[in-house]
């Protein structure tokens, strides 16, 4: 049986709000299908007085997370704004059946813990998933425009509401702690146990040379050749 929404989302809850395609189907790997549901989200937030302050688009799903003032506002806002994606990707890719799941996720957020590896793991959620795009240079990615400042960058709510230090760097050094969450056993080197995430994990822990890493839960590291990039 379904739990109703209402008694999931409660006022002023932070959400992450995850939806998939039907029969998880990857309708959205179009870049033209990824720039209209960036596009119709930004849009309609102020209208149902939804705040957004991350996002991942991939092939098949979404993450997003926002802040909703209860859920009746959610609601009619993904009621709306989801509608409207389901007309565009019927449109873009010829085809006339349902396109999004019915039933899309919004576990709320109420703890501080949960939020920093909530946002941790949609910024990498691709690298999870192995694709091979850096978040860092990924267009459909929140973290691509809050760093540049771009126009999308700016329609999204500062990061300081969520307890986080607003300045680009803290962000940027938050998404290199969380990285090491990939690393969990002592001594292995990343270049032979870390196919295809290489390149990201030096650019997130700053450096070039990368020969042993080891991890602890102290989140101390202790390695061996490694130089550090000036950032």
């Amino acid at each position: 049986m379904r739990i109703p929404r209402s008694n999931i989302v409660s006022e002023n809850d932070f959400i992450h709000l995850i939806w998939k395609c039907h029969n998880d189907s990857p309708l959205l790997k179009d870049e033209f299908i990824k720039k209209r549901i960036i596009n119709l989200y930004l849009k309609n937030q102020k209208r149902y007085q939804i705040k957004i302050y991350a996002f991942n688009i991939l092939d098949n799903h979404c993450h997003f997370l926002v802040r909703t003032n209860n859920a009746k506002d959610l609601g009619d806002f993904t009621r709306t704004v989801h509608s409207q994606i389901s007309k565009f990707i019927n449109l873009r890719c010829n085809r006339n059946s349902q396109a999004i799941r019915d039933r899309y996720k919004s576990p709320p957020i109420r703890s501080m813990t949960y939020m920093k590896n909530l946002l941790g793991y949609i910024w990498l959620n691709k690298y999870k998933s192995n694709q091979s795009q850096n978040p860092f240079d990924d267009k459909f990615c929140s973290l691509y425009h809050s760093l540049r400042n771009t126009e999308i960058g700016r329609s999204l709510s500062p990061l300081s509401e969520l307890g986080f230090d607003e300045r680009l760097d803290s962000s940027i050094k938050l998404l290199r702690k969380l990285a090491l969450s990939y690393i969990t056993e002592f001594n292995k080197s990343i270049l032979g146990c870390y196919a295809g995430k290489t390149r990201l994990l030096k650019w997130l822990l700053g450096i070039s040379t990368v020969k042993y890493i080891t991890y602890n839960p102290g989140n101390i590291i202790k390695s061996r050749r490694l130089r550090l990039i000036p950032r």
